[in-house]
């Protein structure tokens, strides 16, 4: 998560980027007039302005003219002037990535401007100082100092507002505040009138719609960044956009696209010497070829990144935190564990959600295959928590926007209702001096004057209706969007009764299995991570799906199916699984019981129906007759011995009573296999809350 913000603030940097050529015959310009300079007033504004320059597109000279500026600036005792050098140390800093070096710079700088009132200068400052105290953990102090900045730049009129909202839409991005962020974000964009840090805000919104997930419109203002940088020839900071663009089909899990672009970026900053942007690449690289499952590749681009070392704490937790995964996934758990638990040795507990998360799940696996399930229970836990705060935080965050998109609409309303009834105003206006008019006129008018009344009238009336119209739309789109808030708060609620009555079932399911004898621990959590694994794809199918309410149950019994094949391929016996399904979606209350039917009718058949057999079949087979259903899940497998049918098994027991729940019936027969046959309706129950 670090590295997005990295990139993020790699991408500000080169908002106001040049091409070089521009700037030749200037360099060339204040060069001359150094040499020949008298005033050394005037001397240090050449310096300033070549600064300007250099600090574009050549580091070295840029800390070769800042160095002579501190030097004639403490020779004619113009202490104003080393505000400007301090805020040139504090970008060069930045750009070798030594961001506490920065920061302690820009404060310098900060409090000269400060004392001498150079108040423009001084909410320049006061934004990089912000950002520079974001980057270093300090997001408090940094949103603190650019609230007093603001007001400052509101009561002196200052033009440079629009940054200032820009910088705090940073600052609340880099905490994980979306919504506040892109608030910031589009006033920034009311008060901007420069086309480059137009740009630049576009770039920033595009970050935060990804972090909210609305890739789509993350995509969109990207395109906006990348064909700006092509127009203008703005390489670095193509570079940097197309990075931001790798980073969305990363989260969307595009991980080729994400590799080939990243891949490019990398190349490019390597041959160019920018050196923090090339360092956060290695990483991403890394990540990409992680999930592409080329786990040598992986651990050589995040190892090359590990060599180089590291001056911030997130970022030494999120690289060996990299590597812990590599040597999991290749089983390598003695080297895995050294990784993770040195990066949790580097967490605290104000870190950001995202990374903590990603820490505790390797963490979390890792027990797992070592077996130590306590453990591992421990860090699932953590995980959970959270998980639910992060939940909650989100959905408060869609329906803030939600609100905020309600309240843009309800005062596009009133604007209009107000230019309507200016409207009103000039036609009754205009219709009043024609009166006047009418009145002065001869006899011989009146006649033309009535006409021209009747006229006007008519239009006024057909201009009346068109106003009762629209504003009968806007009501009516305004209804819409307070129907879909109340619709969403509904749901939220239905999905909280849902997980109550699932961890109800997982309850009975474990107390069910618990009264089972002669059962060892492995084989209980075993026949309990199916069942509950059979309830879990449902949600995961809820979630994927548009409409929240129904499963969509042929890709869900697939999906199952799979699972439970997988489970059992290490077996030396070829069985094939027929599925025979037409496109059908139920409602939770009969999808869930099916499924645990199903997983306990195909558990079966894999472990008992195929004994010292070679090959087998397992049919499935859901069929809608007329107003009932009909699913048949069979083998050719042995059957159940004639001394043993009259036995009920806890599985088959547990099969009836879910039948029971969906009010079915079930058939079975024991001939050349085993046949069960579950005849049901699809009756969608109304759920009510308590």
């Amino acid at each position: 998560m670090r590295f997005k913000f990295l990139f993020l603030f790699l991408f500000l940097k080169t908002a106001f980027l040049f091409s070089q050529t521009e700037y030749e015959e200037s360099v060339d310009s204040l060069q001359v007039l150094i040499n020949n300079e008298k005033k050394e007033v005037n001397t240090i504004k050449h310096y300033k302005a070549l600064c300007e320059i250099y600090k574009k597109y050549d580091v070295l000279k840029f800390n070769m003219f800042n160095e002579q500026l501190s030097q004639i600036v403490k020779k004619t005792k113009q202490t104003k002037e080393l505000g400007f050098y301090y805020s040139n140390k504090a970008e060069i800093f930045s750009t070798n990535n030594n961001f506490s070096q920065a920061l302690v710079h820009i404060a310098k700088a900060n409090d000269l401007f400060y004392k001498y009132k150079d108040w423009d200068n001084y909410i320049l400052s006061s934004c990089k100082l912000a950002i520079y105290l974001s980057i270093n953990e300090k997001n408090a102090n940094a949103k603190k100092l650019l609230r007093n900045t603001l007001n400052l730049a509101i009561t002196r009129k200052s033009r440079n507002i629009a940054y200032v909202y820009l910088s705090l839409s940073y600052c609340y991005n880099s905490n994980s505040n979306y919504v506040e962020a892109l608030q910031f974000a589009k006033k920034s964009l009311l008060f901007e009138k420069n086309n480059k840090r137009i740009i630049q805000t576009y770039g920033l919104i595009s970050q935060i719609h990804n972090s909210l997930g609305n890739y789509k419109k993350a995509l969109e203002y990207n395109s906006l960044v990348t064909e700006s940088a092509l127009i203008t020839n703005q390489k670095l900071f193509f570079h940097n956009a197309t990075n931001a663009k790798s980073i969305i089909l990363f989260d969307t899990q595009q991980y080729k696209e994400a590799l080939k672009i990243t891949i490019d970026n990398l190349r490019y900053y390597k041959d160019n010497n920018y050196i923090h942007n090339y360092y956060a690449c290695l990483y991403y690289i890394s990540r990409c070829y992680y999930k592409l499952k080329k786990y040598d590749l992986a651990e050589f681009y995040i190892d090359e990144r590990i060599k180089i070392g590291f001056n911030r704490r997130n970022v030494e937790i999120d690289c060996k935190a990299v590597k812990a995964q590599i040597y999991l996934a290749i089983n390598d758990l003695k080297t895995a564990e050294k990784y993770i638990d040195y990066s949790l040795s580097l967490l605290k507990e104000d870190d950001f959600y995202e990374m903590k998360l990603g820490v505790y799940k390797i963490k979390e696996e890792l027990e797992e295959k070592q077996n130590n399930y306590k453990e591992a229970f421990y860090f699932s836990k953590k995980i959970a928590a959270i998980k639910d705060a992060n939940t909650a935080n989100f959905n408060k965050n869609k329906i803030q926007q939600l609100q905020v998109d309600l309240d843009v609409t309800e005062k596009n309303n009133r604007i209009k209702n107000l230019q309507i009834t200016q409207l009103q105003k000039q036609t009754e206006i205009t219709t009043k001096n024609k009166y006047l008019i009418y009145f002065f006129c001869a006899l011989l008018v009146c006649v033309f004057g009535l006409i021209l009344f009747l006229y006007t009238f008519n239009i006024i009336k057909i201009k009346n209706s068109i106003i009762e119209s629209k504003n009968l739309k806007l009501e009516e789109k305004s209804n819409k969007i307070q129907k879909s808030l109340q619709e969403k708060e509904t749901l939220l609620k239905e999905i909280h009764h849902r997980v109550k009555n699932n961890l109800q079932l997982v309850m009975s399911l474990l107390n069910i299995q618990a009264q089972k004898t002669n059962q060892n621990v492995a084989g209980f959590l075993a026949v309990s991570k199916s069942r509950i694994l059979s309830m879990a794809l449902i949600h995961e199918n809820l979630y994927q799906s548009e409409n929240l309410n129904e499963v969509n149950f042929k890709e869900y019994t697939e999906n199952l199916t799979q699972t439970i094949l997988n489970a059992f391929e290490t077996q030396n016996t070829t069985i094939a699984l027929q599925i025979e399904m037409d496109e059908v979606h139920f409602d939770i209350q009969t999808a869930i019981p099916l499924g645990l039917i199903i997983n306990e009718l195909i558990n079966n058949a894999y472990k008992h129906a195929f004994v010292n057999q070679p090959t087998g079949i397992i049919t499935l087979k859901l069929t809608q007759k007329e107003t009932n259903y009909e699913l048949l899940i069979s083998d050719d497998g042995v059957g159940i011995p004639k001394k043993e049918a009259s036995k009920k098994t806890l599985g088959l027991k547990l099969v009836e009573e879910l039948v029971f729940q969906i009010d079915g019936k079930l058939s079975i027969q024991n001939n050349n296999g085993m046949h069960y046959l579950i005849t049901f309706q699809n009756n969608k129950l109304i759920t009510s809350y308590e």
